[in-house]
């Protein structure tokens, strides 16, 4: 976590990593209810912040229900939830909706072990910069 400490209160800055040059995909790290750090992909294509079957199995979490959604062009089951907060780098969100899925797929693609996906319903509520010279994703209030 990097924070603009003496400046903004409100800009949050957290360092990230690409896959590689042919799956550009932005790893960071992110705390579920105060647990982690996790490995989360950053997507701005998905609708929901997604959790791995795994993680919510560790945390406990209770299913609210349920809706189809797409993964990779497909159609997959995906299980709803609620957690207390998901925070990148000091930024938070609080009883945010998750989905739970199985990300297996996912990680063998990317060859990476990845517990979940950050998507719109968190990055929403912040203004967003993917700072690819730096390797920094910058959330202002």
């Amino acid at each position: 976590m990097h924070r603009d400490e003496g400046k903004d209160k409100n800009v949050f800055k957290e360092s990230f990593e690409i896959v590689d040059e042919e799956k550009p995909i932005v790893l960071i790290k992110a705390k579920v209810n105060g647990r982690g750090p996790y490995t989360f992909a950053v997507d701005i294509s998905s609708s929901l912040t997604i959790i791995s079957v795994d993680l919510a199995e560790d945390m406990d979490l209770e299913v609210t229900g349920r809706k189809e959604g797409l993964s990779a062009g497909m159609k997959v089951a995906i299980l709803l939830s609620e957690v207390d907060s998901v925070d990148v780098g000091g930024a938070q969100v609080r009883n945010l909706q998750v989905g739970i899925m199985d990300l297996l797929g996912l990680t063998t693609v990317l060859q990476k072990s990845i517990d979940g996906v950050l998507g719109y319903n968190f990055l929403k509520e912040f203004k967003v910069t993917i700072d690819y010279r730096n390797k920094m994703l910058v959330l202002e209030k």
